[in-house]
């Protein structure tokens, strides 16, 4: 089990800080490239359209990961 103060710590590493910060980066361009296909480019392909919003919010979900999504305390 990992505690609030290892995950803390684990979390202000500046390796873990530059893993998130990419994978942040990442998602945020899955969204300008779903924005630039299905807006700009008008290939509105749903698969590749779902594929890019998932991408995107799993990107997020990870690069703003908090204590309490990993623990079991209520």
């Amino acid at each position: 089990m990992i505690d609030r103060e290892m995950f803390e710590e684990w979390l202000a590493n500046p390796v873990t800080e530059h893993v998130l910060a990419k994978v942040k980066e990442t998602a945020e361009a899955n969204k300008a490239l779903w924005i630039s296909l299905s807006w700009d480019g008008g290939d509105a392909d749903p698969k590749k359209l779902i594929e890019l919003k998932a991408r995107h919010e799993a990107g997020l979900d990870l690069s703003e990961l908090k204590y309490e999504d990993l623990s079991n305390d209520e």
